[in-house]
């Protein structure tokens, strides 16, 4: 079976190092990787189910513990059941599968994204843990969430905003800062409009996440493709301003369906917003100033 096309790549972080996942087939293959100063990555056992056979699934992987030797994660993908189910990882590296039953309406290959914070990411000031969060699209195209304290339960689920996206549209989540601060203590979710050349966003505290089942609202500025519009897949990053002493801490990377091309986006502390085409095999660059704006959301 070919390399299933879409959202297949999932990362979660070692600290120090990262944990990729991704669909090859009817498997998920996984490597390691400790900041070394090597290049090679250490190949894990592959994940392997009666349900991801002839899935097509996307995939997304959270990982809440920060131990570099410790393999605690959580993988979502949609079974070929239809069901959108839950791979728990134990620290030892065995794996129990299970469908997450709150969610019945799922369209299928659905973009997924899902987000924790890792616990070295927890301020002392956080009471509450936050939740592990998976984001997917409705049958009704509208972006919905669930929320898991423990695999296995999971609440009902509740749409980012009454607001449909793209159908199949890629699904975005990060944890990012509030201004002059390097605590990732916001939740990001970025998703494409219908017919428009627009990225939504949508953001939500670690503490409204945990407190409210209707946590979101929309975040300024919205990234736009100038004259484009992209029907391609996207990513989001978060870049602290801890880790990569510069103003700018978010990046966002989409390639052109239609033409290709390949464009990112990053959004500065300082309320610009900075865009890199790549065109002929070179990068242009180009700002846009949005002054006091992002710094209210940022």
């Amino acid at each position: 079976m070919a390399t299933v096309t879409g959202s297949t790549i999932a990362v979660v972080a070692n600290r120090p190092g990262v944990t990729v996942f991704y669909r090859v087939g009817d498997v998920i293959q996984i490597y390691r990787k400790i900041v070394d100063g090597q290049s090679s990555y250490d190949q894990e056992k592959s994940l392997s189910t009666h349900f991801l056979k002839g899935s097509d699934s996307n995939i997304a992987a959270t990982r809440r513990s920060a131990g570099v030797d410790d393999r605690q994660t959580r993988v979502f993908y949609q079974g070929s059941d239809g069901f959108l189910r839950e791979l728990t990882v134990s620290s030892d590296g065995h794996a129990k599968d299970q469908a997450i039953s709150a969610v019945k309406d799922a369209r299928t290959k659905t973009s997924l994204a899902a987000i924790v914070q890792n616990d070295l990411d927890r301020p002392s000031s956080q009471s509450t843990k936050m939740p592990d969060v998976l984001f997917y699209q409705g049958a009704d195209n509208l972006i919905y969430f669930v929320k898991s304290d423990r695999p296995g339960s999971w609440s009902d689920p509740m749409p980012i905003a009454d607001v449909a996206g793209e159908k199949g549209t890629t699904i975005q989540a990060f944890l990012g800062s509030a201004p002059n601060s390097d605590c990732m203590g916001i939740v990001y979710v970025s998703f494409l409009r219908p017919g428009s050349n627009y990225i939504y966003r949508y953001s939500a505290t670690v503490d409204e996440i945990c407190k409210s089942d209707s946590p979101f609202s929309a975040a300024t500025p919205d990234l736009y493709f100038n004259g484009k519009s992209s029907k391609g897949r996207f990513a989001a990053i978060c870049v602290p301003r801890i880790y990569c002493r510069c103003k700018k801490d978010f990046r966002f990377y989409s390639q052109f369906a239609d033409a290709g091309g390949v464009i990112s986006e990053g959004i500065g502390q300082d309320g610009i917003v900075a865009t890199q085409s790549l065109n002929e095999g070179k990068f242009e660059q180009e700002a846009r100033d949005y002054g006091e704006l992002l710094l209210y959301c940022f």
